[in-house]
């Protein structure tokens, strides 16, 4: 199950986001994207499991994404951290 956390940091939204992102979790936060008024932040810190589907979904609504947006707290399969960020 996903949970979201949204919070102010620096004057921007950070949705911080736990445990497993299947299709649905996905969705939900490729709304919140959608919905997005400026500049914000996804941090998958401590997210533990993405299913295929829900990367797809969440990929084409970071694809769409008008503003920047920057995605923190990744991790290779080896467990090392990857930094990522899509700006517009």
């Amino acid at each position: 199950m996903l949970q979201m956390l949204p919070s102010i940091e620096d004057g921007r939204v950070v949705l911080r986001l736990g445990g497993e992102l299947d299709g649905e979790g996905a969705a939900a936060v490729a709304r919140l994207i959608g919905q997005s008024m400026g500049d914000f932040s996804i941090d998958f810190t401590d997210v533990r499991r993405v299913e295929h589907s829900g990367f797809a979904v969440l990929a084409q609504a970071i694809r769409r994404c008008p503003y920047k947006l920057v995605v923190r707290g990744l991790q290779d399969e080896a467990g090392i951290p990857q930094d990522a960020s899509s700006y517009r």
